[in-house]
């Protein structure tokens, strides 16, 4: 029974039929206020139990993301699996395929999360490098390339970029769907910074081919000792090669992009 047939039936049972309506009127209004009241605290119940839902997804992820990040750092990415990661992280591994559909999508989140690290390392080291560039002499450049390429290898050779060089030189990098993130927020960037400086050495528009194609070579030379397939060691730990022998390191990526520059090393 509605409210209107609810008000019909006491006033036709009733011999005063206004006292009734009167009467009638208010219990329907209390009824209702007493379904939005349960409405509401429904609602608050359920917007209390989707927060904790997410809590514990944002959670889950975040574990399994920072395990396998763990495992790359010490173990590198031969042998990474589904089962090792979340026996690292205290889940059942059921839930990488829930979360992440596979090991590819965990993979392809933790490559993500490694190049927003990265960028955040490299951007505030490429505005200095720009702003001590525009404060060089052209007679200076290759001492500026002398001083700010070894700061660039350190960049990128840091610790905590490890599990992205790791990720990246291991046979798991077939599967991974996010390259573009790395194009966009780190080889274009750094590019962009080559590019300027080779346009300052061969006194070309910056929007030349020849700057373009420059400053890529460049980037492959500094890109050569981060990413593993390259010269020098498959999985380079930066931190634990000599003293010397990094400064020779420094000293061959140097004159080989003041060749590229057409300056004298």
């Amino acid at each position: 029974m509605d409210a209107a047939q609810g008000v019909g039936a006491c006033v036709a049972a009733s011999p005063c039929p206004v006292a009734a309506e009167s009467i009638c009127l208010s219990k329907v209004a209390e009824n209702v206020v007493q379904k939005n009241t349960e409405s509401c605290l429904s609602v608050a119940d359920e917007k209390s139990l989707s927060k904790t839902v997410d809590a514990r997804t944002i959670a889950t992820r975040n574990n399994l993301i920072e395990s396998g990040l763990t495992l790359l750092q010490e173990e590198g990415g031969y042998g990474l699996t589904s089962r090792k990661v979340a026996q690292h992280a205290r889940v059942n591994h059921t839930l990488i395929t829930y979360h992440f559909n596979g090991l590819s999508g965990l993979l392809d989140a933790i490559f993500e999360h490694c190049v927003q690290r990265l960028n955040q390392n490299i951007r505030p080291f490429l505005d200095d490098f720009m702003a001590k560039l525009e404060k060089t002499d052209d007679a200076d450049l290759t001492g500026f390339i002398h001083s700010q390429i070894p700061s660039l290898l350190r960049v990128f050779s840091e610790k905590d970029n490890k599990p992205l060089l790791n990720l990246l030189s291991s046979p798991q990098a077939r599967y991974l769907g996010s390259y573009a993130m790395l194009q966009e927020q780190v080889l274009l960037p750094v590019h962009r910074a080559l590019s300027s400086l080779a346009a300052r050495a061969t006194r070309q528009p910056l929007d030349s081919l020849e700057v373009g194609v420059i400053g890529h070579l460049a980037l492959t030379q500094v890109m050569a000792f981060f990413r593993g397939g390259y010269p020098v060691c498959r999985h380079m730990n930066w931190k634990s090669i000599p003293a010397n022998t990094q400064k020779a390191i420094d000293l061959m990526v140097v004159e080989s992009i003041c060749r590229i520059f057409r300056l004298p090393a």
